[in-house]
C-alpha cells in the first residue's frame, strides 16, 4: 500500500503541477479550514483554496489562477472580475 500511495502521489503532483499558471473554472464549497480561504473543486475533483472571505461565492462556479500544486491540492488566485457577474447572476 506504501508503494502505491508513491506512486499515486508521484504522478497526482505532476499532473497538478502542469496546471500551474492555467484559468480553471472551479466551483466554490465552503470555507477552508485555512482562515482567509475558501475551498473549491476542480472537474477532476482536485481540491483547491484560493483567498477569500466572501462566503457569497459558496455553490458558485468561479474562475480561479492556478498559483502552486502539492500531491493532492492546489492553490489559486481569484479572478476578480468574474466574482461580481458570479453574484450578480447567483
Amino acid at each position: 500500500m506504501h508503494i502505491l500511495t508513491e506512486e499515486l502521489t508521484k504522478h497526482t503532483l505532476a499532473y497538478n503541477k502542469s496546471l500551474a499558471g492555467k484559468n480553471l473554472k472551479v466551483l466554490v464549497t465552503g470555507k477552508d479550514r485555512k482562515d482567509g480561504y475558501l475551498s473549491a473543486l476542480t472537474e477532476g475533483k482536485i481540491v483547491l483554496r484560493f483567498k477569500s472571505d466572501d462566503t457569497l461565492l459558496i455553490g458558485n462556479f468561479v474562475d480561479v489562477v492556478i498559483e502552486s500544486a502539492t500531491g493532492f491540492a492546489l492553490q489559486g488566485n481569484l479572478v476578480e472580475n468574474n466574482v461580481e457577474e458570479v453574484l450578480k447572476n447567483g
